[in-house]
Parts: structure tokens; sequence; C-alpha cells
């Protein structure tokens, strides 16, 4: 198990990420993490499923709109 603080899980997501954002994430309960004392850390494996499940929602087809017509 590899175990990151914030700031290198923002360095490990390259930047593409802030880390107010990573810290709202975390905050929120959408991203696994331990508190232990006023350090946040994170699992590497769990942070880059997080990952990967948001890229899953950003490229899933929508459906498309359907418009009614008014009569």
């Amino acid at each position: 198990m590899e175990v990151m603080n914030i700031k290198e899980a923002v360095t490990y997501l390259n930047g593409t990420i802030s880390e107010w954002l990573l810290r709202r994430e975390i905050n929120a309960g959408n991203i696994p993490s331990c508190r232990i004392g006023k350090r946040i850390l994170l699992e590497k494996s769990a942070l880059s499923t997080w990952v990967e499940d948001q890229l899953k929602k950003s490229i899933e087809p929508k459906e498309p709109c359907r418009l009614s017509r008014a009569k």
C-alpha cells in the first residue's frame, strides 16, 4: 500500500487538479482518505480509482435531449 499526502497527490496527478479541489473532494467524502492529526493521507490506488471513475463519467454518452412540441 502506497500512501501520499495532499501535495504528493497533486504532484502525482501532474497538477491536473488543484490542492483546493482535491481537499474539497476529500471533505465531501468523494475520495477516500485518512486523517492523522492535521495530516490527510491518501492511498495511491484509491486516488487512481477515483480519477478513472471521473474519466468514465466525463466520456459516458449522454441521452439526447427530447423536446416536446407545443400543440
